[in-house]
């Protein structure tokens, strides 16, 4: 636990800073360059933006898991539900990170509306709780998170997103801790039906920005390849797969970092029938 414990103080080193809210990322993401912001080939997975969530067809329960460097402490949890209806798609997701000195929670809730042809447009809304200690107990807040995706042509997606639009800070008894406010623009377009390039830039306020971007292939109808990189200051290599049967899916990704190692995502997902 020590050894978890100052190795975050290496990665996060400003206490009043929230070590791991806003950077939620699924496997498929995660393999594709970490890129979260637009549309892949296939939406298993409740999307970091919301506008993606209108182009799910299916009802999908879905479970994930991420861990960093091998560390069980720095480890995130995460459940989330889609659910498309008549005038949209709701969706519904609460993740977990931390450890026995320190946890984040969030809880949020998200309604998405594609007007065809043109853009889909998201908004969520978040519970953000941070355990601090046992003395302080939690303190929480709410956020906002709004996206939008704007569709040229059939084929390319330009996306945007705000995460902690309201810029919104936790306050503690003694402390203050700062939300990240996080701001992304992607593009992903799609060479035929089987083959997807993506490409985004990630600023978050006090941060450089993040430059990722990769490839998702489907040889065949099971099976998915994806791989990646992208860069702050260190150079990162991702790839990943995924299988699916019927309504069962599984997806992997692993991210390589020259100086820090390597992170891994684990999702499982089931698509209900259509409504």
């Amino acid at each position: 636990m020590k050894r978890s414990f100052f190795l975050l103080l290496i990665i996060f080193p400003h206490c009043s800073y929230a070590m791991e809210l806003g950077n939620r990322i699924d496997p498929v993401g995660l393999a594709i360059g970490k890129t979260n912001a637009s549309a892949n080939i296939n939406q298993n997975y409740v999307p970091y933006n919301q506008a993606v969530a209108a182009l799910c067809e299916f009802p999908i329960i879905q479970t994930t898991y991420t861990n960093s460097f091998f560390l069980p402490s720095l480890g995130r949890g995460q459940l989330g539900l889609v659910y498309p209806c008549k005038f949209g798609t709701w969706c519904a997701s609460i993740d977990y990170y931390g450890f026995s000195e320190y946890g984040e929670i969030s809880a949020g809730i998200a309604f998405a509306k594609w007007f065809k042809p043109y853009f889909s447009i998201g908004l969520e809304l978040d519970y953000i709780g941070i355990f601090l200690s046992k003395d302080d107990g939690v303190a929480s807040t709410a956020i906002v998170q709004l996206g939008m995706i704007v569709f040229p042509t059939n084929s390319l997606n330009i996306s945007v997103h705000a995460y902690n639009l309201s810029f919104s800070p936790v306050h503690c008894t003694n402390l203050k801790i700062r939300i990240p406010s996080i701001f992304k623009i992607g593009v992903s377009y799609k060479f035929e039906k089987n083959i997807l390039l993506k490409f985004e830039l990630s600023k978050e306020l006090s941060s450089p920005i993040l430059i990722g971007g990769g490839i998702e292939y489907e040889p065949i109808k099971f099976v998915t390849i994806r791989a990646g990189l992208c860069g702050q200051k260190n150079l990162v290599s991702t790839i990943g797969i995924g299988l699916n049967y019927k309504s069962f899916g599984c997806d992997l990704g692993i991210s390589y970092d020259t100086k820090l190692g390597i992170s891994s995502a684990f999702g499982l997902y089931y698509r209900l029938k259509k409504r």
